[in-house]
């Protein structure tokens, strides 16, 4: 969707559903509990990712009816403070003209690269430790996205539990051999080095902050005889906020130890970005 950021839309009320924002003639907007700036867009633009045309006062706002002498960039999108004045940019310009008044400029400041967004990720699996005991599942994981656009590698730590069955007789081997090895820089450094990259299918730029605000669900399939090139895994890694999925990757190797496995676990949880 194509929106027309440049338009004032104040002041009042203005929602489509489920969500509201009441912005005010100079464009003020009072954060409320559980408000995002998402929820804004949505009810301004119809989409949850026209963010950029709210910011913060400079300095910050303290009530409804203290005069805005500057603006800034809101640092950190996902962070909105409740009882907090925010701005609507392109109401307030258009207050500003209205009166006659200069328009103050938003300083530009250096984007940090895991700030930096981007459809051109790739990532890679390096393994973890995880156990199914019927009907239960979890584990931890450690993933690596990486940035085309900066070069920039980011790694993240998956945590999930959920639902599976099937037996792995690699399963306590292959634990302990990870747990081991993860004590020491080197084998990470090695392992990193050579990890098989897949790309990352997003549905609109993300940074790698991003990546952890997300939902996180895991559908992991394992299939194999034991047999030479016959142990396979399937992991699927998807991301989702509300009803959209925002990114999504898969990951199919074949098993490091060939030993008899099969099974499949459905698990969802949280991706913490470690470094």
């Amino acid at each position: 969707m194509t929106t027309n950021t440049e338009k004032p839309v104040g002041p009042g009320t203005f929602s489509r559903n489920p969500y509201s924002v009441t912005i005010a003639e100079d464009g003020k907007i009072f954060v409320k509990k559980d408000d995002w700036l998402s929820k804004y867009s949505w009810a301004l633009y119809g989409d949850y990712d026209t963010l950029d045309v709210f910011v913060r006062g400079n300095p910050d706002l303290v009530s409804a009816t203290e005069e805005i002498k500057g603006i800034k960039e809101i640092d950190d999108v996902d962070q909105i403070k409740t009882g907090e004045y925010l701005i609507h940019e392109p109401t307030y310009f258009h207050w500003m003209e209205k009166r006659g008044t200069p328009i103050p400029k938003k300083p530009n400041k250096p984007v940090k690269p895991e700030h930096v967004r981007t459809t051109n990720w790739m990532a890679a699996n390096l393994g973890g430790l995880d156990g199914v005991i019927f009907p239960g599942s979890a584990g931890a994981i450690l993933l690596i996205f990486r940035n085309l656009d900066t070069g920039t590698n980011y790694y993240y730590v998956v945590l999930r539990l959920g639902f599976g069955a099937g037996i792995n007789f690699a399963n306590i081997v292959k634990a302990a051999k990870n747990a081991i090895r993860a004590l020491g820089a080197a084998f990470l450094i090695k392992k990193a080095a050579t990890a098989k990259f897949e790309p990352v299918f997003t549905r609109i730029p993300l940074s790698a902050r991003d990546f952890e605000q997300l939902d996180i669900t895991c559908q992991t399939w394992k299939a194999g005889t034991g047999g030479y090139k016959q142990n396979y895994s399937y992991e699927k890694i998807t991301g989702h906020r509300r009803h959209f999925i925002d990114f999504h990757v898969t990951f199919v190797e074949k098993a490091w130890l060939d030993m008899p496995a099969f099974g499949g676990s459905f698990t969802g949880g949280a991706m913490i970005w470690v470094w």
